[in-house]
């Protein structure tokens, strides 16, 4: 089923950054480097996240020792 703005919420990079307690820039180098959650694009300078892919990105970061691997 087609995500719709009425059962999740299209953040800009400052509130996604926010919302993950980082700064905008080391999101913009995740989005770079392929690293950090999923990203929608609207042209060339217009970038959107998904409030749920979000989520699933810091849910798939869990860890429970310091060992285990970094994704």
């Amino acid at each position: 089923m087609p995500r719709t703005l009425e059962d999740d919420k299209l953040l800009t990079a400052k509130q996604a950054a926010e919302l993950m307690a980082m700064t905008t820039n080391g999101l913009s180098q995740q989005r770079f480097n392929g690293t950090g959650p999923q990203f929608v694009r609207f042209g060339t300078h217009t970038i959107r996240y998904w409030q749920s892919d979000i989520q699933t990105w810091l849910d798939g970061r869990i860890c429970t020792c310091t060992l285990e691997d970094h994704k």
